[in-house]
């Protein structure tokens, strides 16, 4: 599995655990003692879209690289 995929990989199962954290009242119970708030699952979830927005423009890039190299080397 390539570095993209493994990231993409990451960043869903956080996004899962993080939604989840937040709709489930009893994980949501169970991690409040450890400092885990509503704020804290929000900033979670903005981080979460802030990384996955970045690695999109990311491999975007890498592919207009790819093709411009390609394009060079033909």
């Amino acid at each position: 599995m390539g570095k993209s995929k493994r990231l993409a990989v990451i960043l869903e199962n956080c996004r899962i655990g993080v939604q989840d954290a937040e709709s489930e009242e009893e994980i949501k119970t169970a991690i409040a003692p450890y400092g885990y708030t509503d704020e804290k699952l929000q900033t979670g979830l903005a981080m979460y879209q802030e990384t996955f927005d970045l690695s999109t423009v990311q491999g975007k890039e890498k592919q207009d690289v790819r093709e411009v190299t390609d394009q060079f080397t033909e």
